[in-house]
């Protein structure tokens, strides 16, 4: 579902995207392959539950939102 967004999102706006992921077994990095190489990506391996990276990427990429596609059940 997240890459769907990314790639929804990246068609249809000029802004870019940052996207977090741990990689655990519910995360595919090679579902993003087509949009790969476009500069408005970036991807972080990390937990959205990390106090210190979410606030870290927050000031270093002026985000205006953050999206939650959690493929856990666990997730909050």
């Amino acid at each position: 579902i997240g890459a769907h967004f990314v790639r929804r999102w990246l068609a249809a706006e000029g802004e870019p995207v940052v996207g977090l992921d741990r990689l655990n077994y519910a995360g595919n990095l090679g579902s993003l392959f087509e949009v790969g190489r476009d500069t408005r990506l970036s991807f972080t391996k990390g937990d959205i539950g990390d106090t210190a990276l979410v606030p870290d990427l927050l000031r270093r990429c002026r985000l205006r939102a953050i999206v939650n596609f959690a493929a856990e059940t666990h997730v909050d």
